[in-house]
């Protein structure tokens, strides 16, 4: 992939990372494109959710770098370069209270002054079709709601990178479609970056621009490139 150092969110070389005996991720070269939606795709075990949380930098690789926007990321860097980046796991845990209790939580922990954050959560809500979630006790969600309050929770700060474990896995196909639309959307007016992972292979062909296939924990060439 042919792609100028601005124009990447992620340079991936040579990393190396494992669990134990049983698994590890091996990647010798590979370059998250910005303001684009990357799709990881692959069966279960084979790397998916591991690559995830080594761009969230929740993990740090046994061997090998991770540049992030042309920044080498370090221990002593990982946690400044992570209020970039909101990442949405498979299974999102919410806090005691309701949903705008755990929108206002997040903008809180960003620093952002009180009187701005009321018309945030609307505005997101609105737009993502859930304003009547709006009082709800976070614990009571289905979940579809669950999933959609928890993106609502992952771009409210307008992070340059998203990044999601199987989305759409608790949705039905009208939400399905609702929410893609809305990503496409979000990407190119925020100018943001996406990286997804599913299982959903047509999805992959309507939505993402780039396709990242891996089988036990190593990248294979994928007949799904645009």
């Amino acid at each position: 992939m042919n792609i100028n150092s601005k124009d990447k969110a992620y340079e991936i070389d040579n990393l190396h990372y494992y669990y134990d005996k049983n698994f590890s991720l091996s990647l010798s070269k590979l370059i998250i494109p910005a303001q684009k939606i990357t799709i990881l795709m692959g069966e279960n075990g084979s790397g998916k959710s591991t690559l995830l949380n080594l761009l969230a930098l929740l993990e740090s690789p046994k061997r090998g770098t991770v540049k992030f926007f042309n920044e080498m990321v370090s221990l002593n860097k990982q946690t400044s370069l992570r209020r970039q980046i909101s990442f949405l796991p498979q299974k999102p845990y919410m806090f005691r209270g309701s949903v705008i209790d755990n929108l206002n939580l997040v903008l809180k922990i960003h620093q952002i002054p009180k009187n701005q954050r009321q018309h945030k959560i609307i505005t997101l809500l609105e737009q993502l079709e859930i304003t009547k979630l709006y009082g709800q006790c976070a614990k009571t969600l289905s979940g579809g709601e669950l999933q959609k309050v928890a993106l609502a929770r992952a771009l409210i700060t307008k992070p340059s990178v998203l990044l999601m474990d199987e989305p759409f896995s608790y949705l039905d196909q009208a939400s399905t479609q609702l929410l893609e639309k809305f990503i496409l959307n979000y990407v190119i007016e925020k100018k943001s970056t996406l990286v997804f992972s599913t299982h959903n292979r047509l999805q992959g062909l309507e939505i993402a621009d780039y396709v990242v296939s891996l089988m036990k924990g190593k990248q294979i060439e994928s007949p799904l490139w645009k």
